[in-house]
């Protein structure tokens, strides 16, 4: 089994992803499937699932001779991977219990570096996620998205979604402490679509968005899907085929 990432901007996006999956969870489970590299898992409070699904052909190398299932501590597999310098290339390959991890440079200025990790038997249950229509589907650029949930945390714990009238509101509230909100317009939204006639209004728990949103260097852009009753949708898109995304329960209305 060997698995390999030469392309500079795919080594960066591999080793971002890993940096803050540990604010989800100490420990996931690696799918490595002939056609994919999948990753599945939930936070500790178990309201939140997130999923990384990477093609074959997205990796320089991926030779899988059969499914196979890997245990990894996030935290240890994210301190090997940001040893890595830009003119690195990372293997990965799975020998027994352990996954050895090469950081390889053509470069004589840069050293080789070599790693062992001991694998983890996790007991933990794949999800089958089922897709859906929603009602709000729009994009916005990943640092843009990031800067607004850092400026709606100073202002409460939760953020609520309200839409009618072809506008969005955003609003965190703490009673005691103040209160933000924007709008934004439809014809305002990067790229948008809409159910007709939708009205609704939803809250979730802003510290999990404010997790969601440190994956901001994944891609440029963010798509965040909303519906009433469902859970809160926030996909970074690799490219047409590989997508990191995340699920989060909305918040039970006291009204």
């Amino acid at each position: 089994m060997l698995i390999s990432i030469n392309n500079l901007k795919k080594g960066e996006q591999f080793v971002h992803l890993f940096q803050f999956l540990k604010l989800f969870t100490a420990s996931i489970n690696i799918g490595l499937r002939k056609d994919k590299f999948y990753v599945q898992g939930m936070d500790s409070s178990h309201v939140s699932v997130f999923e990384a699904s990477l093609n074959s052909d997205w990796f320089d190398v991926y030779d899988i001779n059969e499914d196979t299932t890997l245990g990894v501590n996030v935290n240890l597999f994210f301190k090997i991977l940001n040893i890595r310098s830009d003119s690195h290339k990372i293997n990965i390959i799975h020998n027994g219990d352990n996954l050895d991890i090469e950081l390889i440079s053509d470069l004589k200025s840069e050293y080789d570096k070599f790693f062992t990790m001991p694998l983890m038997d996790l007991d933990s249950e794949e999800l089958n996620i089922q897709e859906s229509d929603s009602t709000l589907i729009f994009s916005m650029e990943s640092k843009k998205f990031k800067t607004l949930i850092d400026q709606f945390s100073n202002f409460g714990d939760d953020i609520e979604f309200k839409y009618s009238d072809d506008e969005l509101m955003l609003i965190s509230d703490n009673n005691t402490e103040g209160s933000m909100k924007i709008n934004i317009k439809l014809d305002d939204m990067e790229s948008c679509e809409v159910e007709e006639n939708a009205n609704f209004k939803c809250s979730y728990n802003l510290k999990i968005i404010s997790n969601m949103a440190q994956f901001q260097k994944l891609t440029n852009d963010v798509f965040l899907h909303i519906s009433p009753e469902m859970p809160f949708q926030l996909i970074y898109n690799l490219d047409d085929n590989n997508y990191v995304r995340f699920f989060l329960a909305p918040k039970i209305s006291d009204d």
